[in-house]
């Protein structure tokens, strides 16, 4: 059932047809179920099938609790102290930035980022930097997880990655130096949400500063710790200049 797919007809074809498969383990080194990510020129690719798929929800293949890449977590914790956990969307991604020295990567299984994938993280006791795609549609994957990880107490930063380009892109292009230098720089949550409208948007035009001071209130008032939130309300007055 998690490599073949059930038809109308009685017949059963093959879920990941012409695709580069990816074992999803858990803690034991034990296989709960498999990703898929369609070749060049493949069917799925001509039809226009999703870039991945993977094996069906189920009780053993729980995908709104699953991180890719998580079985070797703890290792890569202990390998880099210092190195946050990096949250990215595909597979490639974790597997290049571990081969890159960057053991510390994990992705969400073909789905939105969750509370549960955020409660696994906390108990790490690391931040979050957010190294998910530099375009529009990953830029509010990055804004969605950041609000669940910042409600569960968890300090998130995002990383500023090139205009269409993903983690794999810059390792796979030798640019595994800038992506640390990146890392390094990432923006605290507040600052990268006040530069998303500064370039998105007029902050001198009242009615845009209104939803901006509306949106970042609310960034406020859900983290649980006092002290960041003062300051974020600092920052956040002093930059729109209420």
């Amino acid at each position: 059932g998690l490599a073949m797919r059930s038809q109308r007809d009685g017949s059963w074809n093959d879920r990941f047809r012409e695709r580069l498969m990816f074992p999803v383990v858990e803690a034991g080194d034990r296989t709960v179920g498999f990703g898929g990510r369609y070749l060049p020129g493949s069917w799925a690719e001509e039809n226009k099938r999703g870039k991945y798929i993977n094996s069906p929800e189920g009780p053993l293949f729980p995908k709104r609790r699953l991180l890719y890449g998580a079985d070797k977590l703890a290792q890569g914790l202990r390998e880099d102290d210092r190195l946050p956990i990096l949250l990215t969307e595909g597979y490639l991604d974790v597997i290049l930035l571990y081969q890159a020295g960057m053991p510390t990567a994990v992705a969400a299984l073909g789905t939105a980022f969750t509370e549960d994938n955020a409660r696994r993280l906390r108990r790490t006791k690391r931040p979050v930097a957010l190294l998910l795609d530099g375009d529009r549609a990953g830029r509010e994957a990055a804004k969605r997880a950041a609000w669940i990880l910042v409600r569960e107490g968890i300090e998130v930063r995002a990383v500023d990655l090139p205009e269409g380009a993903d983690p794999a892109d810059l390792v796979a292009d030798g640019r595994v130096e800038e992506l640390r230098e990146r890392v390094a720089k990432a923006w605290d949550i507040i600052d990268w949400r006040l530069s998303a409208w500064d370039q998105e948007q007029d902050l001198r035009d009242p009615q845009v500063k209104s939803k901006a001071a509306q949106e970042l209130a609310q960034w406020v008032q859900a983290t649980a710790n006092p002290v960041l939130a003062e300051a974020w309300q600092r920052r956040i007055c002093d930059r729109l200049a209420v």
